[in-house]
């Protein structure tokens, strides 16, 4: 790719990241935000819920709450907007308390841990005793994260005022899930000098592959 594409491409994603982040911070520390950004904090997670369940036998299930959902909001438009924090720090605990359930039943063994299995998706030959053993740490730290991360956004939203809880939901913890992967990376590199390494955003795609084959599996 040119470079100048390249830097472009990063500029526009940084963009998209720092404009949603400003939304969903609006949306998290109003008493009744603009619509828009009431949709921009959603649509995320309601896009994630729908895609997971869509190859399940949960996908009418979920049609028909959303559906109901959509008109009870047409309905009652003015007191979604005004009760919208709870609705966010709703859908907050739920991602993370789900994800850490989701990384902490596979803790059995390290070729169980869903880190192993999404590193083996992304190399040809068996993984090793030493990197299964790094790969179940990864999957024990995401999983302490996630209740970490969630515990923290439920203390702060009781003992502060929305506006500073806001900065923890729509900034900080995007951030902090950032740093994660980032940090993780950086960890890989030096902890496997002589392996190759797959990509932030590789590992993303291979997690989304294993949630999808899991889900088929499981249908």
């Amino acid at each position: 790719m040119n470079p100048i594409w390249r830097w472009l491409k990063l500029a526009g994603i940084a963009g998209l990241v720092i404009g949603y982040m400003s939304l969903a911070y609006l949306a998290s520390a109003s008493d009744r935000p603009p619509l828009i950004a009431f949709f921009v904090g959603v649509t995320p997670f309601a896009l994630g819920v729908l895609g997971f369940s869509w190859k399940t036998k949960l996908r009418y299930p979920v049609l028909m709450a959303f559906g109901a959902l959509a008109v009870w909001f047409w309905q009652e438009t003015d007191w979604f907007l005004k009760h919208s924090v709870w609705l966010y720090l709703a859908q907050y605990l739920f991602a993370m308390f789900s994800l850490a359930l989701m990384f902490g039943s596979t803790l059995g063994s390290p070729a169980n841990a869903l880190c192993s299995k999404i590193a083996a998706l992304a190399k040809s030959e068996p993984l090793t005793e030493r990197y299964l053993r790094y790969t179940w740490k990864v999957t024990l730290v995401w999983t302490v994260y996630f209740v970490v991360a969630g515990c923290s956004s439920l203390l702060l939203f009781l003992t502060v005022p929305a506006p500073k809880w806001a900065i923890f939901d729509a900034i900080a913890a995007p951030v902090s899930l950032g740093l994660m992967f980032a940090g993780e990376y950086w960890i890989r590199l030096r902890t496997f000098p002589d392996e190759s390494h797959i990509s932030i955003q590789r590992t993303v795609e291979l997690y989304r592959e294993f949630s999808q084959s899991h889900k088929r599996g499981s249908s």
